[in-house]
């Protein structure tokens, strides 16, 4: 075997090593999150729960739901998602949606991205998503879209362009899934491009 670093000082090599092991990685990766509020089917809820932890989501900030239990003994959580009377994802409630949008913000360092056609929102397929900010996702009710109330407290919007000439809403939790996805996408790409050996 060819030792290519004989000629070389080892005192220098070592030091470039160590140099090179305490080189700091330049980019973390935004974390996912979603805000589940004001959806009125109790299965859409469920199906959000799961898409969110199919896609990685970190965790999950109930306002409301009322009508849902959270527990893990609740049949409305979904079977895969508990274990032994053991809730397997992150569940934070709160009792007003101010106080869930400002622990977001300050304590997730998240920035509220709200789902909805308005005139502002950005299309997801261009990718709008922040590099020095964790993401979380509102996604407005099934019927009406997002409340006004929600809509202020949101940072920016995505949209999903649509093409047909029917109706311009989705299901939930497929327009979440479709921003999740693209969002995931967007990490694994930025990651590439960021990544430092």
């Amino acid at each position: 075997m060819i030792n290519i670093l004989e000629d070389v000082d080892q005192d220098i090599v070592s030091q470039e090593i160590f140099l090179l092991a305490e080189k700091p990685i330049l980019w973390k990766p935004p974390a996912l999150y979603m805000i589940i509020t004001n959806i009125s089917k109790p299965t859409n809820i469920r199906t959000l729960l799961l898409a969110g932890v199919a896609f990685g989501c970190q965790g999950f900030f109930i306002v409301g739901q009322k009508k849902f239990d959270f527990t893990s003994s609740s049949k409305d959580l979904p079977l895969p998602l508990r274990h032994r009377e053991q809730i397997l994802i992150s569940i934070e409630r709160f009792s007003s949606l101010v106080e869930c949008v400002n622990y977001v913000k300050c304590n997730v360092k998240a920035k509220v991205c709200g789902v909805e056609i308005v005139n502002s929102a950005l299309d997801v397929n261009t990718e709008p998503f922040e590099t020095d900010a964790n993401l979380c996702l509102m996604i407005g009710n099934e019927g009406t879209g997002l409340s006004t109330k929600q809509m202020e407290l949101c940072d920016y919007f995505v949209r999903i362009s649509q093409f047909g000439g029917g109706t311009a809403s989705l299901n939930v939790s497929v327009a979440a899934s479709i921003v999740m996805q693209r969002f995931l996408q967007w990490r694994r790409a930025s990651a590439r491009r960021n990544f430092v050996c």
